[in-house]
Formats: C-alpha cells, sequence, structure tokens
C-alpha cells in the first residue's frame, strides 16, 4: 500500500476543534522528509537577489505555464489567509495589483511589504520595494491586501509589534501619490485613530464607488488579545479620490465576543471574518464559530451581518440554523465507515453535528444575494473528523438580499485529501470566490489540495470550479495548476474577486523546499516562496473555450511523467494553447530514439500518452516534444 494510496485506514482520528494535536497524528516523514527534496529554478530573472539588494524591474519571460513569477517572499505568511485581498484587477485600464511580504535576502525581514503592477494584461510586473519602511519595530509587516483604484494604487496591511494588547498588532495603509507608475508612495498611516488600543490583524478590506464616483473603504480586522473582538475601520471620499490622505472614522465594534460568541483568548472557537460588498452598497460580513447561548444555537455554524449603505450600518446576526445544516448534513456524512485498520465498521457519535470550519470566503453578487464558500466536516465530543469521507469539504451557502432565514446549501469539492495531511491540515486550506462581471449567475471558486492519492509523495496542487446558474450547481473540480508533479506544489491561491467572460485572475505561490525560512519549519510557508500571477480560461458557455468543447491551456506545457521512476508504464501529458502538429519521441543516454509516441496534428488542450518500456532496459531515459516552435525535454528512470 502506498502512503497515500488507501485512506481510509487512517481516518479515524479527532482533532480537537480548537487547535489541539490530533488524537491519532499522521506521521509527518509521510510529508515533509519527500519535500525537502524539491526544489523550484525559475526561469524569470529573481527580484531580489540573496543579497537582498537590486531595484525594480521587469520581469522577461514566464514559466511553462504561463504563470508569471513576480516575486519572491521569505516566507509565504503574506498569502497564507483567506480573507485578505492580495490582488486587485483594475478593468479600464486592464492593470493588475498584488500585494505581498518581500524577499529582503535570507538575513532581512520577513515582513518587508512590497507590491507588484501590471500594466499590460498581466504579462509583466514592475514592483515595489520597503513600502513599510521605518514603520513599526523591524518592518514586520503582516497580511497585505492590494486595491487597483482608479487612479492610485493602494495597500493595506497589519503590522506587528506596534500596536496593542499581546503582539501589538496595528493596521496601516499606503498608496501612490504620484499615481500609476509614480514610485511617490506616502508614508504609511493608521487606520486607527488610537492605533495602541486594540491588537489589530488580519484585516479584510473592501474598496467600492457608487454612482457618484464616491470611494468607500471598509476595512474589518480582528483583534488577537482578549477579548477577541472583530474592528471595522471605514472611510469614505466626496467624489472621486483625488490623492489625498483619507480620513478614517474611530474604530467601531463590528463582533462583541465576550457579549455574543463563545470562547475567549484562551479558547477562541471564532473566525476572523471576511467582508464583500457590491458597487451598490450591499454587503456581507460573515465568521464562523459558537453562539455564546449554545441552548439556542448549538451548532459551530455561520453568523452574517449586512449592510446596504457602503458599510455605514450593519443588522444584527443572521445565521444559519441548526435545523438546516443537519436537516442537509445529515443526508451527506455516513453513519459508519469501514475501518480497513481496524477490520470493523467505525461509527460517528450518536450525537455528532456539522461544523463550518474557520476558512471560508464571501461574495456578493449584483442582486444584492449572499454567497459563502466553506469547508463543513463531521464534529462531536470536543473533537472533529478531518478524513471522515470524500464529503468532507467545500460547500456553497446562498440566500437572497432579502431573505437571510432562507439558505441553498450546494457541494463544490472535497477536502479529504488535504484535511487528512498535517500540512495544511484540516484549518490549513481556504477558499476563494469570484464572479463574472460579463456573464450572469456566474461564478468561480479555487483552493488547494492534494490530487492524487495513489502517489508516493503528497504534492499540492490548485483546483477550481465553476456555476453558470448562480451557485445552484457546480462543475467537477478542474486542476489548472498544470504541474501534476511531486516537485511542484502550488498553494495558497487567492483570486481578484472579479473575472470576465470565463477568464479568472489569480496569485498563488511556490515554496522552494530546499530554502527554510523558519526553524524547524512545520507548513510550506516556513520556506522561502516564490509568487506568480497567471489567468485562466473556463469552459463558460458563450465563450470561445467552450465552442471548442474544452478547457484551452494558456500556453504550451511538456509535463513530468507520472510515475518516475517507473516500471514499466508511464504517461507522458503536454498542454497545447492552440491546434498544431506535435513530435514527442523518446531517447536513450546515447540520443537514439527509441520510441515514437505522438507524430501528427493535435488539437488545442491536455494531452495524455501511455509509455510501454517492456522492452527497454533500465536506465535513464529522455522524452522532447516539438510544437511550432516551442521545443522541451525531460528525463525520466525506468527501473526494473
Amino acid at each position: 500500500m502506498k502512503k497515500f494510496g488507501v485512506l481510509l485506514s487512517i481516518f479515524i482520528f479527532s482533532t480537537a476543534i480548537f487547535g489541539a494535536e490530533r488524537a491519532v497524528r499522521l506521521d509527518r516523514a509521510a510529508r515533509v522528509p519527500a519535500t525537502l527534496n524539491k526544489k523550484l529554478v525559475p526561469q524569470g530573472q529573481e527580484i531580489f537577489p540573496e543579497t537582498g539588494t537590486g531595484g525594480p524591474a521587469y520581469l522577461p519571460s514566464t514559466r511553462e505555464d504561463n504563470a508569471v513569477l513576480v516575486d519572491s517572499s521569505l516566507n509565504g505568511y503574506g498569502l497564507l489567509v483567506g480573507e485578505t485581498n492580495p490582488i486587485s484587477w483594475e478593468p479600464v485600464n486592464n492593470r493588475f495589483l498584488i500585494a505581498y511580504r518581500q524577499w529582503a535576502g535570507e538575513t532581512g525581514s520577513s515582513g518587508v511589504i512590497g507590491a507588484a503592477l501590471s500594466e499590460d494584461g498581466g504579462n509583466s510586473f514592475f514592483t515595489y520595494s520597503n513600502l513599510n519602511a521605518g514603520v513599526g519595530v523591524q518592518q514586520a509587516g503582516r497580511y497585505p491586501s492590494a486595491f487597483a483604484t482608479p487612479n492610485f494604487p493602494m495597500i493595506i496591511w497589519n503590522e506587528y509589534g506596534g500596536g496593542g494588547g499581546d503582539y501589538g498588532g496595528r493596521a496601516y495603509y499606503t498608496y501612490d501619490e504620484g499615481e500609476y507608475g509614480g514610485e511617490i508612495f506616502a508614508p504609511p498611516a493608521d487606520l486607527h485613530s488610537d492605533p495602541t488600543a486594540n491588537d489589530i490583524w488580519q484585516g479584510s478590506p473592501n474598496v467600492n464607488y457608487d454612482e457618484t464616483g464616491n470611494m468607500y473603504v471598509n476595512a474589518s480586522f480582528a483583534d488577537w488579545t482578549d477579548p477577541r473582538n472583530k474592528y471595522l475601520f471605514r472611510t469614505t471620499t466626496d467624489g472621486a479620490w483625488s490623492g489625498t490622505p483619507l480620513a478614517w472614522e474611530p474604530a467601531a465594534v463590528l463582533l462583541d465576543q465576550s457579549r455574543e460568541f463563545l470562547g475567549d483568548a484562551a479558547s477562541n472557537y471564532t473566525s476572523n471574518g471576511t467582508m464583500n460588498i457590491n458597487d451598490n452598497g450591499v454587503g456581507y460580513f460573515v465568521v464562523s464559530g459558537y453562539w455564546t447561548d449554545t441552548l439556542a444555537i448549538a451548532d459551530h455554524t455561520l453568523f452574517i451581518k449586512q449592510t446596504t449603505d457602503y458599510g455605514a450600518t450593519w443588522s444584527d446576526w443572521n445565521y444559519i440554523p441548526d435545523q438546516v445544516l443537519n436537516n442537509y448534513f445529515w443526508e451527506i456524512f455516513p453513519d459508519s465507515i469501514w475501518d480497513e485498520s481496524a477490520s470493523d465498521w467505525a461509527v460517528l457519535d450518536s450525537d455528532w453535528t456539522p461544523f463550518v470550519n474557520y476558512d471560508l470566503d464571501v461574495m456578493v453578487d449584483d442582486d444584492g444575494g449572499c454567497h459563502i464558500v466553506a469547508g463543513v466536516l463531521p464534529s462531536a465530543t470536543g473533537g472533529v473528523y478531518p478524513g471522515w469521507s470524500e464529503y468532507n469539504g467545500l460547500y456553497h451557502f446562498y440566500s437572497p438580499q432579502d431573505d437571510l432565514l432562507t439558505w441553498d446549501i450546494n457541494p463544490i469539492g472535497s477536502l479529504q485529501n488535504a484535511w487528512l495531511l498535517e500540512d495544511p491540515g484540516w484549518q490549513g486550506v481556504f477558499p476563494t470566490i469570484a464572479r463574472d462581471n460579463s456573464l450572469d449567475s456566474t461564478l468561480y471558486v479555487s483552493w488547494y489540495t492534494f490530487p492524487d492519492t495513489s502517489a508516493d509523495i503528497a504534492y499540492m496542487d490548485i483546483m477550481a470550479v465553476f456555476s453558470e446558474d448562480n451557485g445552484a450547481t457546480w462543475s467537477e473540480p478542474i486542476n489548472i495548476s498544470d504541474t501534476e508533479d511531486p516537485a511542484l506544489d502550488e498553494i495558497d491561491p487567492h483570486f481578484a474577486g472579479i473575472a470576465s467572460n470565463g477568464t479568472v485572475y489569480m496569485v498563488y505561490q511556490m515554496p522552494d523546499f530546499d530554502v527554510p525560512t523558519v526553524n524547524p519549519p512545520a507548513t510550506s510557508e516556513d520556506y522561502k516562496c516564490r509568487i506568480y500571477f497567471r489567468s485562466y480560461d473556463f469552459p463558460v458557455s458563450g465563450t470561445d473555450i467552450a465552442d471548442e468543447g474544452g478547457v484551452r491551456p494558456n500556453g504550451f506545457a511538456l509535463d513530468q511523467n507520472y510515475p518516475n521512476p517507473f516500471n514499466p508504464t508511464t504517461t507522458l501529458a503536454f498542454n497545447l494553447p492552440v491546434n498544431g502538429q506535435v513530435q514527442l519521441a523518446v531517447y536513450d543516454l546515447m540520443g537514439r530514439e527509441v520510441a515514437t509516441l505522438v507524430n501528427g496534428y493535435k488539437t488545442a488542450g491536455h494531452h495524455e500518452v501511455r509509455f510501454d518500456a517492456s522492452d527497454l532496459a533500465s536506465g535513464m531515459y529522455f522524452y522532447k516534444m516539438n510544437a511550432g516552435s516551442y521545443s522541451a525535454v525531460r528525463k525520466m528512470m525506468l527501473m526494473k
């Protein structure tokens, strides 16, 4: 049995809901040592070399799957959480702005805030450095978000060590006073009128505009010190923003933890919270948690506040009732599953309930409807069952604007594989959601997971789905990473909130497991991470991709064969963005052709070829692909 070939033998373990260790732990040797040998070598220029010197530069090249290497980060904590908005698209001028924690050399700070701007539709990026220079105790920026406002790119983040409470979180913003490309970033300024009063972390900011051009900025932040309230910071402009400093209103309590929800700083059961508002002024702030009166609301469920005036006022809490959750998920999750390790049936506790996870995202459609994507898994007696069944995973919750008592629930995709692993674990995968501004009722959701349970090494790929009926039904999950290769992990994807005509825009990161930046590393984000931008075309009705009957890759690619090493068969895969002639052949170490796998016309799309080496001797072989001006060579090992 391969390490992750059969998961049912290791699924019966319970994890303390609130962050303690699992009762039965997966052997970490199955994950970390194998990936320590991974190494991603970018084909583009490294933005900031090991010395930490060097200035802004345009990237000249992209990877094979058409993902643009933007920059590097000392570790991956800038994109670690789903509440932030690290990528923003300004469609009028087709500009993209990305915010992240920037690589400043191996001995530099891990909290240098950087930004990247593209003015050519994401083909290349110009980088800005040290946006939080001189702030806080050591340039300790955390969790940045980006907003490509019409004239002034803006970044919002929090610093560690400059505020109040146990960790000193403090919220800041900056913007380019010289407009786009001006490189005149304003000194970082506080959002909080009393910045040492609270311990401010992990913001979920939004920027909106009404019909007259007024700008509204709303940012919810979590207080990490007891009693762990959530605060709202807000500013508005009279007409279009002229690039003058923004006047922020005093912090308002958006969630009163001790009065409304169960838990405190020592036992925290409430998510940080995420917010989204549309340009009509309708928006939602959403958390998952336990209500303070567990007799009235027993489940760990979703709680929602609504605004209809761009965040000026907010409703009381709405929530998804126990009856709605229980009636739906009691039909979904099986009460018992065969446990191979014990050769017996494993049975859920009789009082089990569905648990809505801490990782979630919210989006508002043009009609004011509330769309929430969140993970759901069974829970009982103070624990959860991360790998109970394939139904452990993401679900879509929808309610129209005027009826937050009615909720439709629909499945999106399984997270059982990822939740079974210690890294990322059941609290380590967040969804991201976008809506299409050209196609009515079309939504997109993405996440990352371990897709192949037959692999010897757990590798992470980015998955995505789309819906053309406002979330009532969803496509089968699509692997959009284009790198089904154990040597490469793609993690922490974030969509720009708006897509267009079937195309989504995203930022994600790839850890370099040869460069640990936290000692000892515990998660994939504890390594140097390279940050990538890419677009992806979905086969949505009415688009060219759908008319062609499939998903067209964004670029040429020749994947690593799988499995590798192999005996005696393996699969070779390649991508074509256009129709054309393709040659794919296998060669030995002497350069002699030993097999012709493809030699002819192929349509655009993803293709796989099975190679049987039964008649060949053990050893190293090469396979080469030619398609138009594209050429690539990879090696593979036959071991008999």
